[in-house]
C-alpha cells in the first residue's frame, strides 16, 4: 500500500473511531441507568479517537527501552501477518526483537518468548511489547477505553521539552500512558507499569521499505 493509500486508511480509522465513540454515549445514556448523563464527547475523547486512528499508519516502530536497575536495551517491533508456524502465535501481530536477543511473538491476542534474554527483564512479554511501541499492542487497549467507562483521554503536557498529549490506558495485565506529538500525533514515548514494575521508552516511527523488512526478518529469524 502506498502512502496515500495509507493515509486513506488512517482517516478511516479516525472517523470510524470518532463515530464509535459518539455511538457508545448515545447507546450508553438510552440503554443505562439514570444515572447516565447524555452528553457529546470530551474534547480530550475525541483527541484519543484521532490518536488511535493515527498510530494505525505505522508498522516499524525503533525504541531505547529504560527499566530501573536493568541495562538499557533498543528495541523493533514490525507488524504484520504471522502465519503460526510451530505453535507460535498466529493472525495480525507484530515480531519484537531486544538488543539483548530477546525475541518476541504476538498474535491471537496473546505473546510468546521465541528467545529468551540473558538477564530477563522483570517486566512481562505483554509490558515488553508495549514499549517497544508496537500499534497493535497500544491501539486495542485504547479502543476498549473509547467504548468504555470511564473513557481515556489525550490531555496537554510536554515529552522530553516538547508539546505533547498524554493518554492514561488503564488495563489488566499493564497499565500505560502513551506521549504523542500535540501537532502530528506522532508517537514519542510510553511509560508502562506491571507486576509492580515501570519501564519507560522513547520511541521512534520508522519508514518501512522492502529492504528494512527483508533486513529485519533475516536478524529476527537468523
Amino acid at each position: 500500500m502506498g502512502a496515500s493509500g495509507t493515509r486513506r486508511l488512517a482517516s478511516v480509522a479516525q472517523t470510524v473511531a470518532i463515530a464509535l465513540l459518539v455511538t457508545a454515549v448515545v447507546v450508553g445514556a438510552a440503554y443505562g441507568a439514570q444515572r447516565i448523563v447524555l452528553r457529546t464527547p470530551k474534547k480530550g475523547e475525541l483527541l484519543a479517537a484521532r490518536v488511535e486512528g493515527a498510530l494505525l499508519r505505522y508498522r516499524y516502530m525503533t525504541s531505547v527501552v529504560h527499566v530501573a536497575g536493568e541495562p538499557v536495551r533498543r528495541g523493533e517491533c514490525l507488524e504484520g501477518w504471522e502465519p503460526g508456524k510451530h505453535g507460535r502465535p498466529a493472525g495480525r501481530g507484530a515480531r519484537v526483537s531486544f538488543s539483548d536477543g530477546e525475541r518476541l511473538i504476538l498474535g491471537d491476542r496473546r505473546v510468546a518468548r521465541i528467545v529468551g534474554a540473558d538477564n530477563p527483564t522483570r517486566l512481562p512479554p505483554i509490558a515488553e511489547i508495549q514499549l517497544a511501541g508496537c500499534p497493535r499492542s497500544l491501539t486495542n487497549h485504547v479502543y476498549a477505553r473509547l467504548v468504555g467507562q470511564p473513557r481515556t483521554q489525550a490531555l496537554q503536557t510536554r515529552f522530553a521539552g516538547h508539546k505533547a498529549l498524554v493518554m492514561h490506558v488503564p488495563g489488566r495485565r499493564s497499565t500505560f500512558d502513551l506521549y504523542v506529538d500535540a501537532h502530528t500525533l506522532k508517537p514519542l514515548g510510553l511509560q508502562v507499569k506491571s507486576r509492580g514494575v515501570t519501564g519507560w521508552s522513547v520511541v521512534t516511527p520508522q519508514t518501512l521499505t522492502t529492504a528494512l523488512k527483508q533486513d529485519f526478518l533475516e536478524r529476527f529469524d537468523g
